[in-house]
């Protein structure tokens, strides 16, 4: 199987980024939202620029490794950190009541 970078496209597909650099959607997901990765959509879908992902390889050559927490882009404010719940847990279905 060829997973070449297309030399006659300027984008690809979520799907065709995460087959080139042979990674999972949800790790694609965390690189994008950590910033390491530039998007865009047309319509309803979302795109890469086939130079961004040179850009993402060129960086990960450099630094060793890429990974959402990577000190090649900050996270995003608005985001909690990768692994992280927003809420607490529940725990059994039933609320507990707040230690005093």
């Amino acid at each position: 199987m060829n997973q070449a970078l297309p030399t006659d496209r300027l984008a690809v597909s979520v799907d065709e980024a995460c087959r080139i650099l042979g990674c999972s959607r949800s790790t694609f997901y965390e690189l994008l939202n950590a910033g390491s990765i530039a998007s865009f959509t047309i319509g309803k879908r979302r795109h890469v620029a086939v130079e961004g992902l040179r850009d993402l390889v060129r960086r990960a050559v450099a630094a060793g490794s890429v990974e959402a927490t990577s000190p090649l882009s900050e996270p995003k404010e608005d985001h909690p950190a990768p692994g992280r719940r927003r809420f607490p847990r529940r725990r059994s279905g039933v609320d507990l009541p707040a230690a005093s």
